[in-house]
């Protein structure tokens, strides 16, 4: 449990999620201080996620919702509920690594004009053996921030737009923010379902710079039950969602007249553009696309 100051947030949604939750439980409790919280949101699961969240009754913080809201209004309900100063969000079949939580806040706390800091994602299988090397994107690091000056942390948050407007290159757990910048940004689109974190980091970054440590804090499962699955099964539903996401935040670009770069504008609109195109083709066709035409596609926007 955490005092009402707590430093940071780590945020846990829950449904169904029996089968690796006391793995991402444990990582957590072993990465937090006396001073921040592990936040837990049970959405009225149905298998024994409600008996195994009562066994860390005491070192963590459980809120049972009373009906099933389903995972983006759930992330909503967490992110009212914390209190720390920093906030993560960890999903039930994923891991943080070892000091990744008092990494990404020092990393913060160091740079006050810093809005979020995101860290390497390390990809593992069902049984929890790595799937390869750890996801390193090309955002901007710590050292790019020089002294801090306003100039600067402009330029830096325009080079993370610019990378993220092409493609999410982050998972969820892997990044943490303040939580004045989630004062500011709102709270998660609930008309997306896969694609709600990646509107999410769009409308962060246009209110403030995200720099990238290069270094795993986050154990991410690829497994066959997993909510992103549906991605891979349904390639024109995900660039549906993807595509729903690149307009809601381009939206809030011209409904609060937002300040971003004409060329970021340009790709944003040429990539939307790209997105919408590929959400119209039957799901059929785009698993039949020639290798070469996937592969490249893969290379530039991640899918």
């Amino acid at each position: 449990m955490a005092a009402p100051d707590a430093r940071v947030s780590v945020l846990i949604p829950v449904y169904n999620g029996d089968r690796y939750l006391r793995a991402a439980l444990d990582s957590a409790l072993r990465e937090v201080g006396p001073r921040d919280e592990v936040l837990v949101a049970d959405d009225r699961s149905t298998d024994g996620s409600a008996q195994i969240l009562r066994e860390y009754d005491g070192q963590i913080s459980l809120v049972e919702n009373p009906a099933h809201e389903g995972l983006p209004r759930n992330h909503n309900l967490l992110l009212q509920r914390a209190r720390g100063d920093y906030v993560t969000f960890l999903h039930q079949d994923d891991e943080l690594t070892a000091g990744s939580l008092p990494l990404r806040r020092e990393t913060l706390e160091a740079y006050p004009g810093l809005g979020l800091v995101s860290g390497d994602s390390l990809f593992v299988d069902a049984g929890g053996a790595a799937l390869g090397p750890p996801q390193t994107p090309s955002l901007p690091r710590p050292s790019d921030l020089g002294d801090g000056d306003c100039q600067q942390r402009e330029r830096v948050r325009c080079r993370a737009l610019a990378e993220v407007v092409q493609r999410n290159p982050v998972q969820v757990g892997s990044v943490m923010m303040r939580r004045s910048l989630v004062g500011r940004v709102g709270e998660f689109w609930e008309s997306l379902q896969m694609a709600l974190d990646y509107d999410y980091w769009l409308r962060s970054l246009l209110r403030a710079p995200l720099v990238h440590l290069p270094t795993p804090v986050l154990r991410f499962r690829v497994h066959a039950r997993q909510a992103s699955q549906r991605f891979r099964e349904r390639p024109d539903a995900a660039q549906e969602e993807i595509y729903r996401a690149m307009t809601h935040a381009r939206n809030e670009v011209r409904r609060l007249a937002l300040r971003v770069p004409p060329r970021i504008l340009a790709k944003w609109d040429t990539i939307t553009l790209l997105r919408g195109t590929m959400a119209s083709l039957p799901a059929s066709w785009l698993r039949a696309m020639p290798s070469p035409i996937a592969r490249t596609w893969a290379d530039l926007f991640g899918m």
